[in-house]
């Protein structure tokens, strides 16, 4: 046989081999690094900046940070002097993100909202609330007695300790930071089997920016939240559930109509987050989807109309 025929078979059978792969969906995690190796080549510069703290470029009236704290979740909103914190990611990720805070100055936090009692969301609580001075801990409103909150927070000496002040929110209660508020979207008052469904989920606003902080909220809940006819719609969406095949349904995302996602999700995770069809489902709305795994600590400057991204890989 022609040396060149052969060339072309052992090439059409390596093509055949890595679309197996790909599309096999009993191999997330490797189709999930393909997909972001493709994706990655198309990014564009102009959205996708390098960035060495303090941040040079781009605009600075509000900045959102996605800190990336493995397969736990972890923000913080800077505007007009104003910190809010969402979450804390488990405590083994406590040192690094005292050091982020650190680097961006972060000497007091003005509101700390802890969406819902799971470790990869509330488990740093201590060494946040022991270095560095806090006005008001944010937690869900879960049920009249709020016992599986409050069962759970009782675990912290530090709250005891810091004697720090404490808010219950539920749907439409909203804080006031200068010119740009948090309205709560949930928890709806409403029982449900999964704690999941009863995390704060909030959309901070500013001038023509919104964006939408999801926790771990699935598919009942946000079934619920359309249901609401709650405007939800905003630019930024934070995945649910780091991308779980749990949430993220049609229903939500045709009604939040973002068109930046973030999501955040450890590496090699043994959840397999995020799910590929998930991915597949959010790229159908934009191509601009970043996650903590692949592109590190992910920031987003803002001057309440025009957007820069910069991350730190």
């Amino acid at each position: 046989m022609h040396i060149k025929n052969i060339k072309v078979i052992v090439i059409l059978i390596l093509l055949i081999f890595i679309s197996i792969i790909y599309f096999s969906k009993e191999n997330n995690f490797i189709s999930n690094t393909l997909d972001s190796a493709f994706e990655n080549l198309s990014f564009k510069k102009s959205i996708y900046e390098k960035y060495s703290p303090p941040i040079s470029e781009g605009y600075s009236d509000v900045i959102f940070h996605f800190i990336d704290v493995g397969n736990g979740d972890s923000s913080l909103i800077q505007s007009e002097g104003y910190n809010v914190l969402i979450d804390t990611g488990e405590d083994i990720y406590s040192g690094k993100l005292l050091e982020y805070l650190s680097e961006f100055n972060v000497d007091k936090i003005d509101l700390f909202i802890l969406t819902h009692p799971h470790s990869d969301h509330m488990d740093g609580l201590d060494e946040i609330l022991n270095n560095i001075y806090v006005e008001k801990i944010v937690l869900p409103d879960i049920e009249t007695d709020r016992t599986i909150i409050k069962d759970y927070i009782d675990s912290y000496n530090s709250i005891r300790d810091n004697k720090v002040i404490i808010e219950y929110v539920k749907k439409d209660d909203r804080f006031i930071l200068g010119n740009s508020y948090i309205k709560i979207i949930s928890p709806l008052q409403k029982k449900y089997s999964n704690v999941n469904n009863m995390s704060i989920v909030l959309t901070y606003a500013y001038k023509d920016i919104s964006v939408f902080y999801s926790s771990d909220m699935e598919k009942e809940l946000e079934m619920d939240i359309v249901n609401s006819n709650i405007n939800i719609k905003s630019n930024i969406l934070k995945v649910p559930h780091h991308g779980s095949i749990t949430s993220s349904t049609k229903l939500i995302l045709d009604n939040i109509m973002a068109d930046i996602f973030i999501i955040s999700v450890g590496k090699r995770n043994k959840y397999n987050h995020p799910n590929i069809d998930i991915l597949d489902r959010i790229r159908s709305y934009s191509k601009q989807v970043y996650r903590t795994d692949f592109n590190g600590n992910i920031i987003i400057t803002s001057d309440g109309i025009k957007k820069v991204i910069h991350t730190t890989r």
